[in-house]
């Protein structure tokens, strides 16, 4: 089993939220008109929780630099209002599964801990964010980009195959 760690930031410039001038590989695909004020840090998948830790960090330290080149910074917040609506930002764990593997004692885990702040921001309700099916496994996208990553990684590390 893999796992990895993807977070959203905001993309400010001169203290209002802006449209992100960095590489397009960076920006956040998953509708039109979000995609310029949204960022990713997304780490390689690893074989543990602390291997994606690692990996999220070092993606982080990476998107950091290219959007303080271009003058712009990253802005955390699980959720932004606009004149559009509300643009809400996640922290999404990706679960690569062999076959034969199984990956709901995470979900539950996570839904356990983390509930409170899937419930503050609507994140358990709305189908947006719920589990995404991928060809290598599956999107746990549920939590608020608020979530700290440490914190994140005790959980899973708690209950993770030796």
């Amino acid at each position: 089993m893999l796992v990895g760690y993807e977070r959203e930031f905001f993309v400010f410039e001169h203290g209002c939220v802006a449209e992100a001038t960095i590489d397009r590989r960076y920006r956040d695909k998953s509708s039109r008109w979000k995609r310029g004020y949204l960022v990713e840090a997304r780490g390689c998948p690893g074989s543990t929780p602390a291997i994606a830790l690692s990996a999220y960090e070092k993606a982080l330290y990476t998107l950091k630099n290219l959007v303080e080149n271009k003058r712009q910074t990253l802005f955390l917040a699980a959720e932004l209002p606009t004149k559009r609506g509300i643009i809400p930002a996640g922290f999404h764990v990706h679960f690569g599964l062999r076959a034969g593997e199984d990956a709901q004692a995470f979900v539950r885990a996570l839904e356990t801990h983390f509930g409170g702040l899937i419930a503050r921001y609507k994140r358990d309700v709305e189908p947006k964010f719920a589990l995404e099916k991928k060809p290598w496994g599956f999107e746990f996208r549920r939590l608020p980009a608020t979530v700290d990553p440490v914190e994140l990684t005790k959980v899973l590390s708690k209950i993770w195959p030796n």
